[in-house]
C-alpha cells in the first residue's frame, strides 16, 4: 500500500471520529440547555407577607346602629322587648366595638336612654306632680332600672372593653345618673319632690298616717 494511501485513511479515520465526539457534545450541550433553570433567590432578601386586614364598611356598622341596637334600646325602654333577639344584638354590639366603633356604640347609647327620658319619663312626672307623683316617679324608677339591666346585658362586651379601657361609667351606672340629671334634678320635679318628702316628714312627726 502506498504511503500516500494509508495517510488518506488516517485523515478520514480521524475525521469521522472528530465527526462523533462533536455530535455526542452538541447532543449534552441540547439536553442541558432544554432543562428548566432553577432559580437560586437571595438569602438575604427578606420574604413579605402582605398584611390581611378585615375592616367593615361604615354604612354596614350604621346600619347595625340604626336599625337594630338603636331601635331594640328604645323598644327595651318601651317595655316591648319580647320580640327581641338579645343573642343577636350582643353580636352586633360585639361587631361594633371589635371594630373599633366602640365609642359611636356608647355615645349612641346615652343619647337614646336620655331622650327618652327627657320626652317620656320627665313629662310624665311633671303632668303628675299634683296627682300620684311619688307613685309616677317610683314607678318609672323600676321601669328604667330593669330597662337599663337590659340594655346592660346586650352592651357586655363594650363594657369589658370599652369602657373599661376608656375608664367610663359603665352601661348601669350611666343608666341611672341619666335619670338622676335628667329627671330627679330637672327643677320642677326637684321643688316638688322635696316638698313633698318634707310634708311627709311633718305629717309623721304628728302623728298622721303617711302613705309610703
Amino acid at each position: 500500500m502506498k504511503t500516500s494511501d494509508i495517510y488518506t485513511r488516517k485523515c478520514c479515520i480521524e475525521y469521522f471520529v472528530c465527526e462523533r465526539l462533536c455530535k455526542t457534545a452538541w447532543t449534552a450541550i441540547g439536553r442541558t440547555m432544554s432543562k428548566p433553570s432553577i432559580k437560586v433567590e437571595d438569602p438575604n432578601k427578606r420574604m413579605r407577607i402582605r398584611q390581611f386586614f378585615s375592616s367593615v364598611d361604615d354604612r354596614y356598622i350604621n346600619s347595625i346602629w340604626n336599625t337594630s341596637l338603636k331601635t331594640a334600646i328604645q323598644e327595651i325602654q318601651k317595655k316591648n322587648n319580647s320580640g327581641l333577639s338579645f343573642e343577636e344584638l350582643y353580636r352586633n354590639a360585639y361587631t361594633m366595638v371589635l371594630h373599633k366603633h366602640g365609642e359611636k356604640l356608647y355615645t349612641g347609647t346615652r343619647d337614646v336612654v336620655t331622650e327618652h327620658l327627657v320626652q317620656k319619663v320627665r313629662q310624665d312626672a311633671v303632668d303628675s306632680l299634683n296627682n300620684n307623683f311619688l307613685s309616677t316617679l317610683n314607678s318609672a324608677w323600676n321601669d328604667h332600672r330593669t330597662a337599663m339591666v337590659m340594655i346592660r346585658d346586650i352592651l357586655m362586651y363594650m363594657d369589658r372593653v370599652y369602657v373599661s379601657a376608656q375608664k367610663l361609667e359603665p352601661v348601669y351606672n350611666l343608666g341611672l345618673i341619666l335619670f338622676r340629671d335628667n329627671v330627679v334634678r330637672y327643677a320642677p320635679i326637684r321643688d316638688h319632690l322635696r316638698q313633698t318628702l318634707l310634708d311627709m316628714v311633718a305629717k309623721e312627726r304628728r302623728g298622721e298616717v303617711v302613705e309610703k
